[in-house]
């Protein structure tokens, strides 16, 4: 009878574990497939805007690298560099709106600038530059 009562105890906890966590995994599998598609977007960004000097690898060997006062930087070693990845420097750094002596030169496009003409405006923008962002975090050196 003991055993009975641990078993509707355990039966009870797990149900209301399982209630519990249900959202929180849903939740999960929805950020996954959202973060799945914002690396897709960004990819595809980084191909249009970045290939050029960054590389298709994003190590800094673009076709017009060699033609830069300042060679671009590997982006693949950003997350080495910073002891994980910094998402909230790397989004200034592209934005570029905001001056970021750690950037160095502004060489580098005022992204957030052209990406805000036209009829895109901040949110669109912005959702860019994320995007971009989330593409790099996905090319970190493991």
């Amino acid at each position: 009878m003991a055993d009975s009562r641990h078993e509707k105890h355990f039966v009870s906890f797990a149900a209301g574990f399982f209630l519990l966590s249900a959202p929180a995994l849903a939740f999960a599998a929805s950020s996954s497939e959202d973060n799945a598609e914002y690396v897709k977007k960004g990819r595809a960004t980084y191909v249009r805007y970045c290939v050029a000097c960054h590389g298709p690898s994003g190590k800094g060997d673009g076709p017009t690298a060699s033609s830069l006062k300042t060679p671009p930087p590997d982006l693949t070693n950003i997350s080495q560099k910073y002891h994980g990845f910094p998402t909230d420097k790397v989004m200034t750094w592209i934005d570029g709106e905001k001056a970021s002596t750690a950037h160095g030169t502004r060489e580098m496009p005022v992204w957030g600038t052209r990406f805000r003409r036209g009829e895109k405006g901040e949110a669109r923008a912005l959702g860019e530059v994320y995007a971009l962002t989330k593409y790099l975090e996905s090319i970190q050196k493991r």
